[in-house]
C-alpha cells in the first residue's frame, strides 16, 4: 500500500503552511534529528512528508543545501523480512534503516530500485496513516487551536466560561482529587524528569507548550498541552527552583 511521500522544501514552515490551507492536509507531528528536520501531513490515508536535510550524505544527494524536490515514497507492507528478500531478489539494495525499533510508527527500512531511487517500507506505518499512531512530539503548528480548546471549560461547566488564571488553578484542583495520575503520554518525558525554568521554557518552545504564567501550584508548574484531543490539556510538569 503506498502510504508516504517524501519531498525536500525550502522552508518547513513555508510549505507546512501551504499544503494545509489549499488542501486541507492536517500536521500530525514532526521530528528534530541530528541529520534533519521534518514536518508531518496526512490526508487521513497519506502521510506527506515535508524535509529539509542538514547534509548531502543524509539526504542522499549531492548539494543538498540547494536540492528541492520529491524525494523518496514508502509502502506500508505486512512483513519487513519477507519484502526485504523480494526487493534485493529482483534487483533492489538495501539503503539503511530509520528509526531503531521496527515496531513503532515512522520505522522505516529504506531501499534504492535498480535505477538508484530511494523508497522505504515500513510495517508500522507512519503519522496520519491508518494505524500510525504517535509516539512523536504534538506539532507547534496545532498550538494556536489547542490553546482556544485549553480555554473553554471543560465538559460538563458552563462553556460560556473563559478559564481565567484562577479557574485554571481551581480546575487543576478538581484535577488532582479526581485522578492524581493523569498526564498527556506524550509528556512522559517531562513529567518523569525535573527541569529548571529555563529547560521548561525551552521544552514549551520546541512542543508547542503554553506555560500558565510559570505559576507553580501543588509544587508543580503546569503547561497546557498542545493536543486538541485531550480535553485535560494540561500537563504538569515537576520544577525547582
Amino acid at each position: 500500500r503506498l502510504r508516504h511521500f517524501a519531498i525536500v522544501v525550502k522552508d518547513l514552515d513555508e510549505s507546512a503552511a501551504f499544503y494545509q490551507k489549499v488542501f486541507g492536509l492536517e500536521c500530525v507531528g514532526e521530528e528534530h534529528l541530528e541529520f534533519g528536520s521534518g514536518v508531518y501531513l496526512s490526508d487521513g490515508e497519506v502521510n506527506l512528508a515535508l524535509l529539509k536535510y542538514r547534509s548531502d550524505a543524509a539526504a542522499g544527494v549531492a548539494d543538498s543545501a540547494n536540492f528541492v524536490g520529491a524525494h523518496h515514497f514508502g509502502f506500508q507492507v505486512d512483513d519487513l523480512d519477507e519484502v526485504r528478500n523480494l526487493i534485493e531478489a529482483n534487483g533492489g539494495t538495501f539503503h539503511f534503516d530509520l528509526g531503531d525499533d521496527e515496531t513503532k510508527v515512522n520505522f522505516e527500512r529504506k531501499f534504492k530500485d535498480p535505477d538508484g531511487i530511494i523508497f522505504d517500507i515500513s510495517q508500522t506505518g507512519w503519522l496520519g496513516t491508518p494505524g500510525g499512531v504517535s509516539d512523536i512530539i504534538p506539532p507547534p503548528r496545532n498550538k494556536n487551536s489547542a490553546y482556544n480548546s485549553a480555554m473553554q471549560e471543560p465538559k460538563g461547566g458552563s462553556p460560556t466560561m473563559a478559564l481565567t488564571t484562577q479557574s485554571v488553578l481551581e480546575r487543576i484542583d478538581q484535577i488532582h482529587k479526581e485522578k492524581p495520575m493523569y498526564g498527556h503520554p506524550l509528556w512522559t518525558g517531562m513529567v518523569e524528569n525535573t527541569f529548571n525554568l529555563d529547560q521548561v521554557r525551552y521544552l514549551c518552545k520546541q512542543h508547542g507548550g503554553i506555560p500558565l504564567h510559570n505559576q507553580k501550584y501543588h509544587g508543580r508548574l503546569y503547561v497546557i498541552c498542545p493536543d486538541p484531543e485531550w480535553r485535560e490539556l494540561i500537563a504538569e510538569v515537576v520544577y525547582e527552583e
